[in-house]
């Protein structure tokens, strides 16, 4: 039982890391477009 509760905690984890990046990604997406509309 403790192991897959450890397996469910650690799927859980990759998920929001995974979820972070692709929040950052998006947001390093939108800072570079932001900086073109500047520059432009």
């Amino acid at each position: 039982m403790a192991w897959t509760t450890g397996q469910q905690i650690v799927l859980k984890q990759i998920e929001t890391i995974g979820l972070q990046k692709l929040f950052l990604s998006l947001g390093l997406k939108q800072f570079v477009v932001q900086c073109l509309l500047e520059k432009a």
